[in-house]
């Protein structure tokens, strides 16, 4: 991966870090330093591991360990973006099992890249 893919990366986990607090959404982002000034409209499709083992894709809640709704869900939001990006995005209290078997699935589900959502520190 070269330097620019992850000055992409960096400024999308900025920008959907920023739009999430925005929403009023209760996640608890881990922590990640920055040193990008310039941002762009997020692209792909956001996925939320929350707190609970609960999962939202973009806004809306999936059942907890439901991940057949999860790929349904997460296919009709790819129909409505250009790209296949995956942002992940957990509560520092999510599991990494849980994240993995969410990647999985988002795999499955036609998923090609995949991004972590973090705070800056």
């Amino acid at each position: 991966m070269c330097s620019s893919d992850l000055l992409v990366l960096l400024i999308i986990f900025m920008v959907t870090s920023s739009v999430m607090s925005q929403l009023g959404m209760d996640v608890n982002l881990p922590k990640a330093s920055a040193t990008v000034t310039q941002q762009t409209e997020p692209e792909g499709v956001v996925v939320t591991l929350l707190p609970d083992g609960g999962l939202k894709v973009n806004e809306a809640k999936v059942s907890s360990q439901d991940f057949t709704e999860f790929e349904g869900r997460l296919k009709t939001a790819f129909t409505k973006t250009s790209s296949r990006l995956v942002i992940l995005e957990g509560d520092r209290q999510a599991f990494l099992g849980q994240a993995i078997a969410v990647m999985d699935h988002a795999r499955r589900a036609g998923a090609d890249r995949f991004a972590i959502a973090t705070q800056t520190a």
